[in-house]
């Protein structure tokens, strides 16, 4: 009897444990970035032995793959495990600069795709784009394409690469933006202006962020005898000198840039310089009976002695670059004497203009 009992006791022991746990189902090998649901004909959890490779959801089985090496996903059910080894590729992706460098109109855009993945290969799609007269295009690698940019515009064109390897692939945006030729919205032809008068002129583009360069050649008979400025906002805004009896024609050579790409082709800007005034006024360098300057040269230190009594009008003092030194108005003077003391000027020569009812008279004077 006691060795009955001890057989059924037996059969109730090996009845009451578990059969071994299911194995785990699904995709053991993924690429970082994707994911995938591994399954178990049990109920229990899942665990990663490396969640920086591949995280898996304690509930769903859900499985993310992280970054490139192995992990073992684990499904639980006390006291069982079940076991699966999984392999995570790493996904290539692109190194290099998603945002190259701008390039200039009617330049190529060169640009070697990289990767940190060893063997990734680089093929991309471009649509065509409005402003950029080239067709729809695909290649490999570089594209090492032309592009002229017929717009006033900078025009942004897409890349877009497929990076493969090890059966991963990835899609990234290459965008570079193609800068357009600068050229003047303003007018090419200015308004005339007198002798002695300032020339002022804004140049402006309808390319944003544009700068401006420009030069003035010698003239024959136009003092100062040439000028420039260097990249910068390029308003001119100089008085010139006609130092003859008849018009003459002064043309200003702009060159235009935008973010380092330049226009190779100058713009020339054409103001007259006319003679507007009586024929009282008198060349510079000659002799006049209106005004004299003494002592000349001087340390800076003058007097113009007046001729004669004077109601209205004004001296300009510059030096021969055209750059005022000294503006002075004169009214009701009965006095003949007007003092000056330019201590500070630079040594050189100057130029002293009298304006008197329209008409202009002129001296040099040297500082020492």
């Amino acid at each position: 009897m006691k060795k009955l009992s001890f057989v059924i006791l037996l059969l109730v022991a090996v009845s009451s444990r578990s059969f071994a746990i299911a194995p785990i189902t699904g995709i053991s090998t993924l690429c970082s970035g994707d994911s995938t649901i591994l399954h178990d004909a049990d109920t229990g959890r899942w665990v990663s032995s490396d969640p920086s490779i591949a995280s898996i959801d304690y509930y769903t089985g859900m499985m993310h793959g992280i970054a490139g090496g192995t992990a073992t996903i684990m499904f639980i059910r006390y006291p069982d495990t079940a076991r699966m080894t999984v392999t995570i590729i790493p996904t290539p992706s692109l190194t290099s600069s998603l945002f190259p460098a701008a390039v200039c109109d009617s330049n190529i855009f060169n640009y070697t795709p990289m990767s940190a993945v060893s063997g990734a290969t680089f093929a991309w799609t471009r649509a065509s784009v409005l402003g950029i007269p080239l067709s729809a295009s695909s290649g490999t690698g570089n594209p090492f394409e032309m592009f002229v940019n017929i717009t006033s515009l900078p025009v942004v064109v897409t890349y877009v690469y497929t990076i493969a390897a090890a059966g991963c692939t990835n899609v990234q945006n290459v965008t570079v933006t193609v800068n357009p030729t600068p050229r003047l919205s303003s007018p090419l032809t200015a308004p005339d202006i007198c002798d002695s008068a300032v020339f002022h002129y804004l140049p402006t583009s309808v390319t944003p962020g544009t700068q401006y360069s420009w030069n003035r050649p010698m003239v024959s008979g136009i003092l100062p005898a040439t000028s420039f400025a260097g990249m910068g906002a390029g308003v001119v805004s100089e008085t010139l000198y006609n130092t003859t009896s008849s018009t003459i024609a002064v043309n200003y050579y702009y060159r235009l840039s935008i973010g380092g790409c330049t226009n190779l082709f100058t713009e020339a800007v054409r103001v007259n310089v006319l003679k507007c005034t009586p024929l009282l006024e008198n060349p510079i360098g000659s002799s006049n009976d209106v005004f004299s300057i003494y002592p000349n040269p001087n340390s800076g230190v003058f007097t113009m002695a007046l001729n004669r009594t004077v109601q209205s009008g004004s001296v300009v003092i510059s030096d021969m670059a055209g750059r005022v030194t000294e503006r002075r108005e004169i009214k009701n003077a009965q006095s003949t004497i007007e003092a000056f003391n330019l201590e500070n000027a630079a040594p050189g020569n100057y130029l002293v203009v009298l304006t008197l009812d329209g008409a202009v008279y002129r001296e040099k004077v040297s500082i020492w």
